[in-house]
């Protein structure tokens, strides 16, 4: 899959939307949200930018129609492409943040937001890695995140 960000779609705040998306906040209700025809459209897991009100770009999210919680703010640049480059440098920098702390690789590796993959969790046990897509992004990008694993971090087992 590739992603390019000016071919994506868009998803809009409603007016007078006070977004937390501004102060860190990586979720976006479906109350929040202008969710037309053309939004509700959208396939589950499918990379869109994030607007204000204004038309102003908040960042890059993946659009959920049928969840509550239907965008997660995955970068906040607008343009960033969602690819194995992407994927990869988080897995990366949780890498190095955990094997700072840790002796051993037995360690959860990606705790979703707080790593920056929203919706995903990722358990390593030495050269095995267990994936819990809870998004429907991580599912849609799944071989990419297997890709990352085993090409970056030296994964030999994805689960």
């Amino acid at each position: 899959m590739t992603d390019h960000a000016p071919s994506r779609p868009v998803i809009r705040l409603r007016p007078k939307v006070k977004s937390r998306v501004r102060f860190g906040f990586p979720w976006v209700y479906a109350d929040e949200l202008v969710l037309d025809r053309r939004s509700r459209s959208h396939a589950p897991g499918t990379i869109v930018t994030l607007e204000d009100a204004e038309r102003r770009p908040l960042g890059t999210a993946t659009s959920n129609p049928n969840s509550k919680i239907v965008a997660r703010l995955l970068d906040g640049d607008p343009t960033a492409p969602i690819d194995l480059d992407w994927i990869a440098a988080r897995l990366t920098r949780a890498e190095a943040l955990r094997t700072h702390l840790f002796d051993a690789p037995y360690y959860r590796l990606v705790h979703a937001e707080a790593d920056g993959m929203p919706g995903v969790v990722i358990d390593r046990f030495d050269d095995i890695a267990v994936v819990q897509p809870n998004a429907a992004w991580a599912d849609v990008l799944f071989p990419l995140i297997e890709e990352a694993l085993i090409a970056r971090l030296g994964v030999r087992t994805v689960i």
